[in-house]
């Protein structure tokens, strides 16, 4: 268990690290390298997808050490799609369809992140639950 453990953990501090420097981008693919929270940008049966990454994920979230992390991964997920709409806003290089596509499909990621919220069959404290919504609700203003 802690052989399965160790190395999880040790991506997740390595993670807080490149979100610490304001990699969010870097953040965010090592996030979904990670596996622990549904990250891709397809709307397309992202339902049928989250469960059966959920079931296939049960077995990380099984183990104590890294269920108890999950609460700062899906933060941490949703705060990295927070500052990377928020660098693509403020970039002026970019055409209006290239951000709007990409705006697209940060969304896409922060919805598919709360579905899994609502469907996990792990207790998340209340705290999680009004943070995620914080920011949920930040990142469509």
């Amino acid at each position: 268990e802690n052989k399965l453990a160790l190395p999880v953990l040790l991506s997740i501090s390595d993670i807080w690290q490149q979100f610490i420097i304001g990699d969010y981008a870097k953040c965010l693919d090592k996030l979904k390298a990670l596996n622990l929270v549904p990250i891709y940008n397809t709307s397309e049966n992202a339902t049928s997808i989250i469960l059966s990454q959920g079931k296939e994920m049960s077995t990380l979230l099984n183990i104590d050490p890294i269920l108890k992390n999950l609460s700062n991964v899906l933060i941490l997920t949703m705060y990295s799609i927070q500052k990377i709409k928020e660098k693509i806003s403020t970039t002026k290089d970019q055409t209006k369809s290239v951000m709007i596509e990409a705006k697209t499909q940060l969304n896409q990621i922060s919805k598919n992140c709360m579905t899994y919220v609502g469907i996990t069959p792990y207790r998340l404290s209340k705290q999680t639950y009004t943070t995620l919504l914080s920011i949920e609700s930040e990142l469509y203003k």
